[in-house]
């Protein structure tokens, strides 16, 4: 299975849907993988590329969402770095907290949260509408799909994790949620996760070895 690399989307630098790249159509979630065609490894690289242009320019985003490459034009604003910051950042500001991070590193994942427009677009459930979407897996990390592997694994751009099942069960809404969960694990025991796949519309168990 191919890792996706690129930027994930974590917010805008303007709230108010002013956003250059919020305007064109590019979501919370969403993982930028490309700018005119060059491929884009991390959001250093988006920021170099974006640099390249004017303002006024229109650029198209190569952008990954819930396993589905689509293509977005979008309009740089003034400055052009702002409009990079604005379309993706891997900093979290200060709602996130220090033990989201930490709960990030143990799985190695990256994670947003899913918001009422994201659950309406791709029809999730409600029962589901409340959980963190994958952005990012590690190839390295205890979370990544093994094949050889009963353990399952989670996808970046299609899993929401939706709820802890062991060794605690409860529904996991927030970023502390998910801390919780992971705190709630010994060193060298196993997560159990749940998790809902929008493309496929199913749910699926997922054990996760908390190494660190």
């Amino acid at each position: 299975m191919t890792d996706i690399h690129g930027a994930s989307v974590q917010g805008f630098t303007n709230d108010n849907g002013t956003s250059p790249a919020e305007k064109a159509g590019v979501e919370i979630s969403d993982v930028i993988v490309g700018v005119d065609g060059q491929s884009v490894k991390d959001v250093a690289s988006l920021q170099r590329m974006i640099r390249n242009y004017e303002p006024g320019q229109t650029v198209k985003l190569d952008v990954m969402r819930y396993g589905k490459k689509i293509t977005i034009p979008v309009k740089l604003g003034e400055p052009p770095a702002s409009a990079t910051t604005a379309v993706a950042s891997n900093d979290r500001g200060d709602n996130s907290g220090g033990g989201a991070a930490v709960a990030e590193s143990k799985l190695g994942i990256s994670v947003s949260p899913l918001t009422q427009a994201m659950a309406r677009q791709d029809s999730v459930p409600s029962q589901y509408s409340h959980g963190l979407v994958v952005t990012n897996v590690s190839p390295n990390g205890p979370a990544y799909p093994d094949p050889t592997s009963a353990s399952g694994g989670l996808l970046a751009g299609q899993d929401i994790i939706v709820g802890s099942l062991y060794p605690k069960k409860f529904d996991i809404k927030s970023m502390d949620d998910l801390n919780k969960a992971v705190q709630s694990v010994k060193k060298g025991d196993y997560l159990q996760l749940l998790a809902y796949n929008a493309p496929t519309a199913q749910t699926h168990v997922v054990n996760i070895l908390i190494s660190k």
